[in-house]
């Protein structure tokens, strides 16, 4: 028979176990959202750079060899017609980088030849055409800094904080917006999606209320973007102080509180914990550790994103308890 002590540790290593199962149960429910698929943003950067050589006039004949770089290069584009023409349109509602725009504009204006006898050239300036049509570079330099703008920003803020408390823990936590029932075929979209961000600042209410948190929350930063399946998702970052010892499941439970009392219908086993990190301000290695996973994060926003009053790409500030 196992002694109290025993029990208890058993009990608890049950627990963490539970606690990694459902963050991982998370992750993978991330990881089918469009929001995450590698394919579709590694689709839209070859378009991109394509899109760029053509307008400056750097794709030249392909030469006799498959195996050089030039031949690769034509081999990427007829691939990538391929790839969209053989794609459901792009959904309505959201902003399309200029490149990406203009080229599938230009695609559903390209018949490729199945016997492979379309001469590369001609596609190249059909393509090149519309581009100077549509000044799509002038455009997507300014799309994309426009984007970037917003990175900039979040990185400069967490040198801030970093700089003024010295040592911090940092937490990603990702929050697909999910119901359990058809209620969504039922109620206005926009209607829908205006409901998540008062369950969010519930949720940050929440934790600046939470005593084993008091005076220890330096701040969260938070946004909601929109993948091209429609699935919107929380994207959120929390610091706090480091003298104090957060388990994801604490976080977790607190979410899940919020949901029944205000939204019990939606899904509320969603929340996807990244690993935390414990950063001081002299640690290079993480901090670039850190911010490449915004950066990451950011990425398709170079390539298209979704603007509404409640789903932007612009970060938003929640004040911490310090």
């Amino acid at each position: 028979m196992l002694d109290n002590n025993t029990l208890h540790s058993v009990l608890g290593t049950s627990q963490y176990y539970l606690e990694d199962l459902m963050n991982l149960k998370a992750k993978n429910f991330c990881n089918n959202l469009s929001w995450h698929q590698t394919s579709l943003n590694s689709l839209f950067e070859q378009i991109t750079y394509l899109m760029r050589a053509i307008e400056l006039d750097q794709m030249k004949c392909p030469s006799k060899y498959p195996s050089s770089s030039a031949a690769q290069k034509w081999q990427m584009l007829f691939n990538c017609i391929q790839l969209i023409q053989n794609s459901p349109p792009l959904p309505m509602g959201y902003l399309i980088s200029p490149y990406i725009k203009a080229f599938v504009h230009q695609v559903t204006q390209i018949t490729l030849n199945p016997n492979g006898n379309n001469q590369p050239i001609d596609v190249a300036k059909q393509i090149q055409t519309g581009l100077y049509a549509e000044k799509a570079g002038l455009k997507a330099t300014a799309y994309k800094e426009k984007i970037n703008t917003q990175l900039t920003i979040q990185n400069r803020y967490f040198d801030q904080i970093l700089r003024k408390h010295k040592h911090i823990n940092c937490f990603f936590l990702e929050i697909p917006y999910s119901n359990t029932t058809n209620m969504v075929s039922n109620t206005a979209m926009q209607q829908y999606e205006s409901s998540f961000p008062p369950l969010l600042k519930k949720f940050f209410l929440a934790l600046w209320q939470n005593r084993d948190f008091d005076k220890k929350l330096c701040d969260i930063q938070w946004r909601i973007v929109k993948g091209l399946d429609g699935t919107i998702i929380a994207q959120i970052l929390i610091y706090f102080v480091s003298d104090i010892s957060i388990e994801a499941r604490a976080l977790r439970r607190i979410w899940k509180v919020c949901c029944s009392e205000l939204l019990p219908y939606i899904k509320d086993d969603t929340l996807y914990v990244h690993p935390p990190m414990t950063i001081y301000k002299e640690h290079a290695k993480k901090k670039k550790q850190w911010k490449d996973l915004l950066k990451n994060y950011h990425k398709p926003l170079e390539y298209y994103h979704y603007k509404s009053s409640n789903i932007t790409y612009e970060w938003k500030s929640y004040t911490g308890n310090i």
